[in-house]
């Protein structure tokens, strides 16, 4: 998985995963080869990452047969929540940040990059939106959108992967784009250009925490990616740059990373910020999330038990207003988690840790019909 945090606010903030749908099958004991057929996010795709501690937390060896030890990995300390959830959509004008995307492509020469992506991946839980271009040979990124003071977006796209790609494979790329973000208060709208390398370095089997348990016949991805700011601040002319060195794992017939771990450094700035975060494997798969016309049979709900956020999907057919609440069980209502008309795949997310142990009902409310589900808090 590659990802570009584009501003200085943002690097000091977090870095904002930039998750893509990668899957390959080959016989066991071999190193898989990525193609385009294997590739291209499918829409209404959910998944889950569990952001860990970096504490000790190194990639390990490249290389063919390979046992990547990650069992250790622990739910981050001091983020929270510690997961991140994603929603693949078809890129459309009402995607976040659209406009304010837009307007910056067109001041950094051209917006027809932009308006050339051909999915978004949306995290609700407030991470932001990144947005990509599936073709048959290549898979860029477009965008990164966090909010409206901190974005960034590509006249000449990233590309994260070429097709085919095999083991010992690589390929170097340019890219280029304007972006916004916020210093002090003020809003700096600067330019970056940047390199990126790619190669696929290593394959065997990755052990993460249970129940994402062992994976067998997995690929590892190297992106090193070296770019630079420029800005005009204080009345002259500012340059950071800014080198990012990501690592991920993807599994045969898996359709998401299933680890990730980046560095983000600045020697100027005496930056040296690191993430690690790993797949939820029960949820984090296409297959656990199909395509239905009918509110009843897509409502999710996630985790459950649940001590502290609470994440609700559903897919609603045709354009209706929906309300989402919580009622306790003598039917008194405890809170109303949304309210408002949505069309396709819908996300929603709840902080529940005010709420007293026990059992409650979710109850979601649309023109044609009403669906409850059995909520535990504890």
């Amino acid at each position: 998985m590659l990802f570009s945090i584009s501003n200085l606010n943002l690097m000091y903030k977090k870095l904002l995963p930039a998750i893509f749908i990668l899957g390959s099958a080959n016989a066991f004991g071999q190193s898989p080869i990525l193609t385009a057929a294997n590739v291209g996010p499918v829409i209404n795709d959910a998944f889950v990452t569990i952001v860990c501690d970096t504490l000790g937390i190194t990639p390990e060896t490249a290389g063919a047969s390979q046992t990547w030890n990650f069992a250790s990995l622990i739910p981050s300390t001091t983020l929270f929540p510690y997961y991140d959830t994603g929603t693949v959509s078809a890129f459309v004008t009402t995607d976040p940040g659209y406009n304010d995307l837009k307007t910056e492509a067109t001041l950094a020469g051209s917006a027809t990059a932009f308006l050339a992506s051909t999915y978004a991946i949306v995290t609700p839980s407030g991470n932001g939106t990144t947005y990509n271009q599936s073709t048959g040979t290549t898979l860029s990124q477009t965008g990164v959108y966090a909010d409206a003071s901190d974005f960034a977006v590509y006249t000449d796209p990233m590309d994260q992967l070429r097709f085919p790609f095999s083991y010992t494979n690589t390929f170097t790329d340019t890219y280029s784009g304007g972006l916004l973000y916020t210093l002090s208060g003020t809003p700096v709208t600067a330019i970056e250009t940047g390199t990126v390398t790619v190669t696929y370095d290593g394959y065997g089997t990755l052990i993460l925490p249970a129940p994402t348990g062992t994976l067998l016949n997995v690929a590892r991805v190297h992106s090193s990616q070296n770019f630079k700011d420029s800005a005009q601040l204080f009345g002259g002319p500012v340059n950071e740059i800014y080198d990012l060195e990501t690592y991920t794992w993807y599994m045969p017939g898996y359709h998401g990373p299933v680890l990730t771990v980046s560095t983000a450094t600045n020697a100027s700035l005496g930056l040296n910020t690191k993430t690690v975060s790993y797949a939820y494997k029960q949820v984090a798969n296409h297959d656990a999330v199909p395509v239905v016309t009918d509110l009843s049979s897509s409502v999710n709900i996630y985790p459950n038990p649940a001590s502290n956020y609470v994440y609700i999907s559903y897919f609603n057919a045709t354009s209706q207003k929906v309300r989402t609440t919580i009622t306790d069980m003598t039917g008194r209502e405890v809170a109303v988690v949304a309210d408002e008309t949505t069309t396709g795949k819908t996300n929603v997310n709840f902080n529940a840790s005010s709420l007293p142990r026990g059992i409650y009902l979710i109850n979601i409310h649309s023109d044609t019909e009403t669906v409850s589900r059995k909520l535990e808090i504890q």
